[in-house]
């Protein structure tokens, strides 16, 4: 069985063939991918694009004109995060170190929604209450509810606020006075309990 030369020559094409074939099915193949990943990379810069237009439309949407309604704005996010309705109260702008919203609820709770949790915690020195932390954002409350704390800590006069894409709500229960006072041993006898 030996090969003659028109057996060599098909046997070359048929090789020559299979690579050529698979040199173009390759080409082909990296050039589909390439498309594919522009036409995700577009796909993406566009949907931020859109993302960020309805952003600023949602943001001029959002008009507090009177405190009914920040009571109200304020008392949604609240149920939409804790799951758990709030009667809030009298919302007044903590404008120190740290920016925050604090407002009254019931059973004497109080409701400080921030941009900036550790901060807040840090600077008004919590330790000493027991509070509850819930994360603020698209995920847990309407898709635009940072644009929504936004304008409504601008309508309450602040003009420089720090970019974010969380926000947080403490609930923070009643003082108790007992927890704060730690009497030395002569004194606890002097105490009623």
């Amino acid at each position: 069985m030996y090969f003659n030369t028109s057996d060599t020559v098909l046997v070359v094409i048929v090789v020559a063939t299979v690579l050529v074939v698979g040199i173009m099915f390759t080409a082909s193949t990296l050039g589909v991918t390439r498309a594919t990943l522009k036409l995700r990379d577009v796909t993406h810069e566009y949907a931020l694009a859109d993302l960020r237009m309805r952003r600023e439309d949602a943001a001029r949407s959002f008009v507090f004109g009177t405190q009914h309604d920040m009571v109200r704005a304020l008392a949604q996010i609240a149920l939409d995060v804790t799951g758990m309705a709030h009667e809030v109260t009298n919302p007044v702008l903590d404008n120190g170190v740290v920016i925050a919203i604090r407002a009254a609820s019931s059973k004497g709770r109080e409701l400080v929604f921030t941009p900036n949790l550790l901060a807040y915690t840090r600077h008004h020195r919590l330790a000493n209450r027991e509070y509850a932390v819930y994360e603020i954002n698209g995920l847990v409350s309407s898709p635009f509810v940072i644009e929504e704390l936004t304008a409504l800590i601008k309508s309450l006069g602040v003009t420089n606020l720090p970019r974010t894409e969380q926000w947080y709500v403490l609930i923070l229960e009643p003082l108790d006075v007992k927890s704060l006072v730690r009497p030395t041993s002569w004194l606890r006898r002097l105490l009623p309990s």
